[in-house]
């Protein structure tokens, strides 16, 4: 603001990822969210998004679920001022370890250089017509991670439609239905009492799987179940009495954070 750039520059503020709940240093609030980052629940896919434009912009509120692939043609229809035809490609990774049953093959996915732009189906969509206020088509979501997570996250794809979420684990193919209007903080599967509305959500979601080429894991060949006997036996006996004392220590009057990031802009 004070340099200019603010008066002709679009910001966004958002995150990749939920508030954390386990590992990654300090622990954040997500209440009443469930789990939280590398997490399959909303702890870990449900963040805010800020999107400031000058002059166009004022206090605009909207309830429209979006996710990160819809930035990409937001930002075009911003820079031209109006939808324009879709550009985009997805690269793809994934990785597992030793003490994990599945496993899948880490790959990047180039983009072609020489694709019609046209022809290319954009993972996203522009959110152009709801920051000027207009109502937006109602569209699935999709999340993809078949591999293991530092905080626990289990290999797994989700879809979200509307107020429904369905998640579907690999280790041992079982689902998990939510409904988010009614239970936001996903505590009461519903798989086997809305078998209809599960069933349309796994078919949907298959045919996402499909069409986007997605890689899925496959029994890990190095898995070690009595090494990960040990580190589930070492998580309850050393590692959570460890972090209860670490949490403890964040209610001491004197407490500083780690690396001294806890600061404001005084240095105080």
């Amino acid at each position: 603001e004070q340099s200019g750039p603010a008066e002709n520059t679009v910001i966004l503020f958002t995150s990749d990822n939920g508030g954390v709940s386990s590992g990654d240093g300090y622990a954040t609030a997500v209440l009443p969210l469930r789990g939280g980052k590398g997490r399959q629940w909303e702890g870990g896919i449900r963040q805010p998004l800020y999107i400031h434009l000058p002059g166009q912009i004022s206090q605009t509120h909207s309830d429209v679920p979006t996710i990160g692939t819809d930035l990409f043609p937001t930002l075009v229809d911003l820079a031209v001022g109006k939808e324009t035809a879709p550009l985009a490609n997805v690269a793809r990774r994934s990785a597992a370890g030793s003490q994990r049953d599945l496993a899948v093959e880490s790959q990047t996915s180039p983009p072609s250089e020489k694709s019609d732009p046209q022809a290319i189906t954009l993972d996203g969509r522009s959110l152009l017509p709801a920051l000027n206020g207009q109502v937006m088509e109602s569209r699935p979501l999709f999340w993809h991670y078949p591999h293991y997570g530092e905080q626990g996250g289990e290999p797994c794809s989700i879809i979200r439609d509307g107020t429904w979420k369905l998640i579907h684990y690999y280790e041992d193919g079982h689902d998990e239905l939510y409904n988010l209007d009614e239970d936001l903080g996903e505590q009461t599967d519903m798989a086997t009492t809305h078998v209809e509305q599960a069933s349309r959500l796994s078919t949907l979601l298959t045919a996402w799987l499909d069409q986007t080429g997605a890689r899925f894991p496959t029994p890990n060949p190095r898995y070690n179940s009595a090494a990960a006997a040990k580190s589930l036996e070492q998580a309850h006996t050393v590692r959570m009495p460890q972090r209860e004392v670490e949490h403890a220590a964040l209610y001491d009057r004197n407490f500083t954070p780690q690396g001294g990031w806890w600061q404001d802009r005084s240095g105080k």
